[in-house]
């Protein structure tokens, strides 16, 4: 779990950069180079490379979630959720319960279908941070920028009970 953890501080720091702000040279972070011509939000040259779950009941369910996102299926990642399980989605609201999970995951992030990578992984037992990448398009070509951190909680049964998705600021690349 330490290294792991080194992993995620290294990429939260590098989350924590502020948008607007000039890369000075490229910085390397999980998932690989952000590109220093980008001045307002943290993109990566090329495709970041996809981390390696590791192990821990909790991370190997993360990594389900994040592979059904990557498929589209999001009726089999409502299925990760204990019934009471509690998310707070990105925009700050906070679902309770399955049905509230399901109609956010089939309908809203169903219909915007986001093409995520798992960029770093930390995580044990019961917690896992996924940190995630999103593609975005920049001059009509397809481009990842780091998109959040995403904390999930799980029960002895081996379901979510809860989710907690750290967005980044939303600032457009240019």
């Amino acid at each position: 779990m330490k290294r792991n953890s080194v992993l995620v501080s290294v990429t939260v720091a590098a989350l924590a950069i502020g948008a607007g702000r000039v890369h000075s040279a490229p910085i390397t972070i999980a998932g690989g180079e952000l590109d220093a011509t980008i001045t307002n939000a943290d993109v990566y040259v090329g495709v970041p490379a996809r981390a390696s779950v590791p192990p821990g009941s909790a991370c190997r369910a993360a990594g389900r979630y994040v592979d059904h996102v990557r498929a589209g299926r999001f009726v089999e990642l409502v299925e990760l959720f204990a019934d009471d399980a509690v998310v707070l989605e990105p925009a700050g609201r906070t679902l309770r319960g399955r049905k509230e999970i399901s109609e956010f995951y089939t309908g809203t992030i169903g219909k915007l279908r986001p093409d995520v990578i798992d960029v770093a992984y930390t995580g044990d037992a019961i917690d896992c941070m996924v940190v995630l990448a999103v593609r975005i398009d920049i001059a009509g070509e397809p481009r990842y920028k780091l998109a959040s951190v995403d904390h999930f909680t799980l029960n002895a049964a081996g379901k979510f009970i809860g989710m907690v998705a750290f967005a980044r600021p939303s600032g457009a690349a240019k």
